[in-house]
């Protein structure tokens, strides 16, 4: 799980770069981007919508339509979908030794996770092309001033024991206060029990 979304965070990183080489043609760079970033994350991934990018002080980056999925997997299927992200990144922070993303708002993802009898996840890739980077031991901090998430599906079958679990998320919201606080309100359901948090 904790390399998956990893790989959600390369791709928002990588699209920021790739975006930023082509800047006002971003739809030349998506076809290279997503066999990048595919090859190094070993999941498939492909942008099928629109990816759009603008600087200045902020930059601000959306993509529609956006799918992961295991080619190791051998049920197939969408490992993960994502109708809409969209991201503003504070461009000095970039230079500094945190990133500021001052807004990240994601919807409509849906998050199919599933073990066979065996016990192996679907989140699981074995192939491990590129995964060395260039980029040194040193990773900066990524601060979030706000995040927002609308109709979030995540359903979790196990195919040993037949039991499923399901997480959906209608909103959540965590805004970063000036003085440091966490704003943070929640409306899920949890196997059909709501649950719910404000504060």
């Amino acid at each position: 799980m904790r390399k998956l979304f990893k790989w959600v965070l390369l791709l928002i990183i990588g699209a920021l770069i790739g975006v930023g080489i082509i800047f006002y043609k971003p739809g030349i760079v998506k076809a290279p981007l997503e066999n990048y970033l595919s090859k190094q994350s070993g999941y498939d991934i492909r942008i099928k919508g629109d990816l759009n990018f603008s600087a200045g002080r902020e930059i601000q980056l959306s993509l529609t339509d956006v799918h992961f999925s295991n080619p190791e997997w051998q049920a197939g299927g969408v490992l993960m979908s994502l109708q809409s992200l969209q991201l503003v990144l504070d461009s000095a922070s970039l230079f500094d030794d945190s990133i500021i993303i001052n807004s990240l708002q994601l919807d409509e993802l849906t998050l199919n996770l599933q073990t066979n009898v065996n016990g192996v996840g679907n989140w699981v890739v074995t192939r491990q092309a590129s995964q060395k980077t260039q980029m040194g031991d040193a990773k900066p901090a990524v601060i979030f001033d706000r995040i927002v998430l609308n109709n979030i599906a995540l359903d979790y079958r196990n195919d040993e024991t037949g039991k499923t679990q399901a997480l959906q998320i209608d909103s959540f919201r965590q805004i970063q206060q000036g003085d440091g606080m966490l704003e943070v309100d929640l409306d899920a359901t949890l196997n059909n029990r709501q649950v719910g948090f404000a504060g």
